[in-house]
């Protein structure tokens, strides 16, 4: 397989992720009374950063949203770059992408879930790949 091809499953892997991530930040149900009550006082503590009243809950969710943007632009910009006819920004990017995927991997799989530690698994193999390629031929 190529390594532009193998950017573009990436791509698609980290879109994927971060559909994925979005819509739980939406759509994501209540764990029971416990949770509620945290979630409760995360949004009702106020204190002031920098100036500004903020809570818990808006550092927690602005995060979270933080993140689907950095995703969505991630797979934007290795679906673009996996279009590239400049051989070594494809290799270097892909290196470069490898890294940041073995670091989401790791982060998943120490502080969240499978789903998303399979995926991002997935998207360093597949970026690993298109690394190795693209020293090749892209």
């Amino acid at each position: 397989m190529k390594a532009k091809t193998l950017l573009k499953i990436t791509a698609g892997l980290i879109g994927f992720f971060c559909l994925a991530h979005t819509a739980g930040a939406f759509l994501g149900k209540s764990h029971g009374a416990e949770e509620d009550a945290l979630l409760s006082a995360m949004r009702s503590y106020h204190f002031d950063a920098m100036g500004f009243s903020r809570t818990h809950w808006d550092f927690y969710f602005g995060f979270s949203l933080f993140l689907s943007v950095n995703l969505a632009a991630l797979t934007r910009i290795i679906w673009v770059i996996s279009s590239s006819s400049d051989a070594n920004l494809v290799r270097t990017f892909s290196w470069v992408l490898t890294f940041t995927t073995v670091g989401f991997a790791i982060l998943s799989w120490v502080y969240f879930f499978p789903a998303p530690a399979i995926v991002n698994s997935l998207a360093t193999i597949t970026s690993l790949g298109a690394a190795i390629k693209s020293g090749n031929s892209t």
